[in-house]
């Protein structure tokens, strides 16, 4: 699994709802043996809280 693409998943799932734009940069291999459900759900939630209580226009 890559975890990268999980990632940008994610974000694709969460910019709609909060009308927030963010980018992923990633660097190195990030593919392995991931637990996929429960990597989806954490960064799901990191996401959103960022895009509730994050300044917006910040990298």
């Amino acid at each position: 699994m890559d975890l990268a693409e999980l990632a940008q998943s994610v974000i694709d799932e969460i910019e709609p709802a909060h009308r927030r734009r963010i980018r992923l940069q990633v660097i190195g291999n990030t593919k392995g043996q991931w637990d996929s459900d429960r990597l989806a759900q954490l960064l799901t939630n990191l996401a959103a809280n960022a895009c509730e209580h994050g300044l917006p226009d910040r990298e």
